[in-house]
């Protein structure tokens, strides 16, 4: 009985022998993954570079109107955070994809350790992991673009993160993440209560109920009506942040809740 008792228990120890488990044998999925993602990134940073920056003939020919790259910087952070929200959210729903046939449930209920580590394992790969990887590649390859700028042009090439410090205040960054993890945590949930698709079905349900529209709306109204920032609606974007943290919480323990309550069948 106290074997069982202490089986029902967290162990940091087993948990990380399931988390090398899991990554030697899907080793060739998450390799495949990562480089889907940062061949994405790739490809988008090298089109916009080569679309948006000007030619050096014509910077030669006309240096006063070429000073700066900030058409470049701000249409790639502009579309990569688009892209980031698109990826991240096809992630989330595949927290529990491995429950949407047979064979891989009864695959994940022979694994041992707990339902509890097995879906924290898979909410740290597909839901926390990516994020820091994505930003690190983008982040990285976007260097690579200011390195190539310093080099050619006479003008000095900008980050992406430094533009995204000057262009964004405190206000716009917390309701911007309070609307990521409220969509991360839907397309979670989703995940766990079907599976199958999880991406599309949520994508599917998220617009046809508007159940995204609500709070993007609420938000996006106060950042695009006032970028300044009142005092009121500092309140404002403050309460409807709160509002979608609160909901992404309950989101992710619901799924966490529907992942352990899976049967084989």
């Amino acid at each position: 009985m106290n074997n069982l008792d202490n089986f029902d228990k967290f162990s940091f120890s087993r948990f990380m022998m399931l988390a090398k488990r899991e990554i030697i044998s899907s080793k060739n999925i998450f390799l495949m993954e990562l480089a889907v993602v940062a061949g994405l990134i790739i490809i988008a940073e090298f089109f916009i570079s080569w679309s948006a920056l000007p030619s050096l003939n014509d910077v030669k020919e006309y240096p006063s109107c070429y000073y700066s790259d900030s058409t470049c910087v701000s249409i790639i952070f502009v579309l990569g955070i688009w892209g980031f929200a698109f990826l991240a959210n096809i992630a989330a729903s595949l927290v529990c994809l491995k429950l949407s046939n047979k064979k891989g449930r009864i695959t994940t209920f022979m694994t041992v350790g707990t339902q509890g580590e097995k879906y924290l394992l898979n909410f740290l790969i597909y839901d926390v992991f990516f994020v820091l990887y994505f930003f690190t590649v983008w982040l990285l390859v976007d260097l690579v673009r200011v390195i190539y700028v310093d080099m050619v042009y006479p003008f000095e090439g900008k980050w992406v993160l430094f533009y995204a410090i000057d262009q964004w205040n405190w206000m716009v960054a917390l309701g911007t993440i309070a609307l990521f993890l409220f969509s991360q945590a839907f397309y979670t949930l989703v995940s766990a209560f079907s599976p199958k698709l999880a991406f599309l079905k949520a994508f599917g349900l998220s617009y046809a109920v508007g159940f995204l529209l609500i709070p993007y709306s609420f938000f996006c109204s106060v950042v695009l009506i006032d970028k300044s920032f009142s005092g009121e609606s500092n309140v404002i974007v403050i309460m409807a942040s709160s509002v979608m943290i609160i909901y992404a919480i309950a989101m992710q323990l619901l799924a966490y809740y529907r992942y352990k309550e899976t049967d084989i069948i």
